[in-house]
């Protein structure tokens, strides 16, 4: 599969509360489509949520070196930024 369609299951699963299924969804994403601009962020969401702190400072540290943290801008749909912010907020104590 590619990193969208890993990347969709990913934040599927992070948002049933389901951090470990999306962490190994993640994993295969940012292996299989590594310039996806969703991929690391997911992975950073999950890896902190699944207590994963090793995977989730490399998230993000290549999120620091690509710039920051602004992929949510690439989400259209409010309801899914707003959704996405959430999760992320939830991740910045990592």
């Amino acid at each position: 599969m590619r990193g969208p369609t890993l990347c969709g299951i990913g934040y599927a699963l992070l948002f049933e509360e389901d951090a470990a299924g999306a962490l190994e969804i993640f994993r295969a994403a940012v292996e299989s489509d590594p310039g996806f601009p969703l991929g690391y962020p997911g992975l950073l969401a999950a890896a902190s949520r699944a207590g994963e702190a090793a995977d989730a400072e490399q998230a993000r540290a290549r999120l620091d070196s690509a710039g920051s943290l602004r992929f949510i801008e690439l989400v259209r749909a409010p309801g899914h930024r707003a959704a996405l912010q959430q999760l992320m907020a939830k991740t910045s104590g990592t």
